[in-house]
């Protein structure tokens, strides 16, 4: 019963993590459904622990998710959030993490880059871009330069770079 709670508890997560504001105008209908079905069938005992592993598992996953988008809706940034924010709600999930022992990974995980990230980490170092012009248009270069700072920051804050998006979600920059 064990095995079949860990399976469902990763449907649940992955059906949950992803809702309509969270990659909304990304592209059309489908694009949501992709991502869901995509995690459902992860295999979350497979995620290397090792930082250099675990950027390119990350990597490699992050293409095959938008191998499973919809034409026309297959862009790096859309992607790498939706599948930021399922390893963030899986590893957060006691029962995924037990099962899986993603506490392991939370010290590499990337903070989910969206407006509200961009504009807190661009307060705190302004040279990463000009200004957010849109979860469609980052490129994995640009998200680096993010992941970068933030983790810059959360070193700073010492907690992990994932845990930036709760001090961030739907907050102005400068606020916390």
């Amino acid at each position: 019963m064990k095995d079949k709670l860990v399976h469902q508890m990763q449907s649940y997560v992955a059906e949950t993590c992803i809702g309509a504001s969270s990659i909304r105008k990304q592209g059309g209908s489908g694009l949501i459904q992709a991502a869901r079905d995509y995690f459902k069938s992860l295999d979350l005992a497979a995620i290397p622990k090792e930082k250099g592993r675990f950027n390119t598992w990350l990597d490699e996953h992050t293409e095959r998710l938008l191998l499973n988008f919809p034409d026309g809706t297959r862009k790096f940034g859309t992607a790498r959030k939706a599948l930021n924010l399922f390893l963030r709600s899986a590893t957060y999930n006691c029962c995924l993490n037990q099962a899986f022992r993603l506490d392991a990974v939370l010290a590499v995980l990337e903070v989910p880059v969206d407006r509200y990230t961009a504009k807190h980490l661009l307060h705190h170092d302004p040279t990463i871009a000009k200004k957010w012009v849109g979860l469609k248009t980052v490129t994995k270069e640009e998200h680096s330069k993010y992941q970068a700072v933030a983790s810059a920051l959360a070193t700073q804050w010492e907690i992990y770079r994932v845990d930036l998006d709760v001090f961030f979600f739907r907050r102005e920059a400068g606020s916390q």
